[in-house]
């Protein structure tokens, strides 16, 4: 009746109509091989340990110090700093060519960046506390 129809797609009609699928005694078959095939490496099995598993600690005992949380919040500053360049002052390539350009436009763009960081500052009103000493 299915003559026409190709080996590959003729098999993946019986396993649907349930034709290829095993029964349960192959099932426990296979499951009682594989039980005895495996008890006998289970004495002779080793989780193998990564050859820089000891620097992987030292990083790991590192990381926990108030040295390293202290240094982690500034290089998070300094990143924030060079993600507003990128981003907001459009410095995710520099345009003059050379060192020297490159250098240019840099110190240009940092200077534009500290000027808008002093703008935030001075126009803010004085603190509470500074008028009431005053």
């Amino acid at each position: 009746m299915w003559h026409w129809v190709p080996a590959a797609l003729a098999a993946v009609l019986r396993v649907a109509r349930g034709a290829d699928l095993p029964t349960k005694s192959v099932t426990l078959r296979q499951d009682r091989i594989q039980a005895e095939c495996c008890s006998r490496h289970i004495q002779q099995s080793k989780v193998p340990r990564n050859i820089y598993e000891e620097a992987r600690e030292v990083a790991r005992a590192c990381g926990k110090t108030e040295a390293y949380a202290r240094s982690r919040r500034d290089r998070k500053k300094v990143e924030m700093l060079f993600a507003h360049l990128k981003r907001i002052l459009r410095l995710d390539r520099l345009r003059l060519r050379g060192p020297s350009g490159a250098q240019f436009e840099f110190t240009l763009a940092a200077i534009a960046q500290n000027l808008r960081r002093l703008a935030k500052i001075v126009s803010r009103p004085p603190p509470a506390i500074a008028l009431r000493a005053a």
